[in-house]
Parts: structure tokens; sequence; C-alpha cells
């Protein structure tokens, strides 16, 4: 099966997003983070 390609919306204070890079870097999901869009306090 193909590597899957993902893109992550990300708001909050990341654990999700570290889960999933996590996981790719573990081997533990075959797939490649290919985009990242955050929203950051910040701005609000």
């Amino acid at each position: 099966m193909a590597e899957l390609r993902i893109a992550v919306f990300a708001s909050g204070n990341g654990s999700n997003f570290q889960a999933i890079a996590d996981a790719v870097r573990e081997g533990k999901l075959d797939a490649s983070i290919e985009l990242l869009v955050a929203i950051s306090r910040a701005l609000r």
C-alpha cells in the first residue's frame, strides 16, 4: 500500500499533531506529514 500523505490542522497545544508525528517517526503509521496548519492564539 502507498504511503499516506497527511495534512494536519491543529489548534490548542498540539498534542494530536505530536501523537501523529510520533507514530510516523516510530513506523506505526505508514505516512508522511506534508502540511501543518496551525491556529495561533496570538492572532485572535
